[in-house]
């Protein structure tokens, strides 16, 4: 899977957001307001290839978690994203 594209990380008054960039600018009709933890993985996955194994990896390296409670956590993050279409398989 891979992130998507149209979508851009942007910090809008100090809060961290996925908007769509598109050839107008920036389409804020849809703003997904990210965590410190999903800023972390944005930037560390953006224009790559990933599995929900690479962002375990990322979390158990970052935050010392535990595989299970890792691979726990990417797979909510990846599911959210990709029900919000962050996300391209």
């Amino acid at each position: 899977m891979k992130l998507n594209p149209k979508y851009k990380l942007k910090d809008v008054a100090g809060e961290k957001m996925v908007v769509i960039q598109n050839a107008d600018g920036l389409d804020l009709s849809k703003v997904i307001v990210l965590n410190s933890t999903a800023e972390m993985l944005w930037n560390a996955l953006e224009g790559k290839e990933f599995t929900v194994e690479t962002v375990a990896g990322i979390l158990m390296e970052k935050y010392g978690l535990k595989k299970e409670k890792a691979m726990t956590d990417a797979k909510s993050w990846s599911d959210s994203l990709q029900k919000s279409g962050l996300i391209e398989n």
